[in-house]
């Protein structure tokens, strides 16, 4: 795995080349961690060479996310390959990030301030007050209804992915114990065919 990192103003661009493996998964999250030590907290990541993602490479960007968000920025994908939007799309976390064909756009959707009768295209969690380039503002009655809506769909975002896991974790445990045939346990382990309840489609 190559990560080249690029940086426009306060927005750190990092380009993937190569496989998400294990080694490409820590490589990842160190570079993301030393952006956030760096008081970097908006991030386009340009996957256009990335073919797939795994349980793995998940887990560290919804940690990472986090931290971004609690700093006033973001994570945000450019130019993604159909694997990579339907694995997210599978996992019920697409709505977790923003997508963008062009880098221009993807820099231009951190912009601080939109331009009269449009909306923003950053979603903004919770107010940090940490951005030098973002004004404080007071937000509207529809602004925090809004940001409580992205709130509550990225923590059940969070409980639908530690769910999987388990899920995951279980089917192969009964299938290692001679419970569950292969056949069966790899019927149970295609996430496309779960039910998730409470969860709308």
């Amino acid at each position: 795995m190559k990560i080249h990192k690029d940086s426009i103003t306060d927005i750190s661009i990092l380009t993937l080349v190569g496989e998400l493996d294990s080694r490409g998964n820590q490589q990842l999250d160190k570079e993301l961690k030393d952006c956030a030590r760096q008081g970097c907290y908006k991030i386009i990541l340009d996957v256009a060479a990335i073919r797939f993602l795994g349980s793995q490479t998940l887990s560290l960007l919804i940690s990472n996310l986090k931290e971004m968000r609690a700093g006033g920025g973001n994570i945000k994908f450019l130019n993604p390959q159909r694997g990579v939007l339907q694995y997210l799309k599978t996992n019920r976390m697409i709505e977790l990030f923003d997508f963008y064909v062009s880098r221009m756009e993807a820099v231009s959707s951190f912009q601080p301030a939109a331009p009269a009768g449009k909306k923003s295209a950053l979603p903004t969690m919770e107010p940090s007050g940490r951005d030098s380039c973002s004004s404080p503002t007071v937000p509207s009655e529809s602004a925090t209804t809004q940001s409580g809506e992205v709130k509550s769909r990225f923590q059940t975002g969070e409980i639908l992915y530690a769910n999987s896991c388990m899920l995951a974790t279980l089917i192969k445990l009964l299938e290692t114990k001679g419970v569950l045939s292969v056949d069966e346990a790899g019927e149970l382990m295609d996430y496309e065919s779960l039910s998730l309840k409470g969860v709308a489609e």
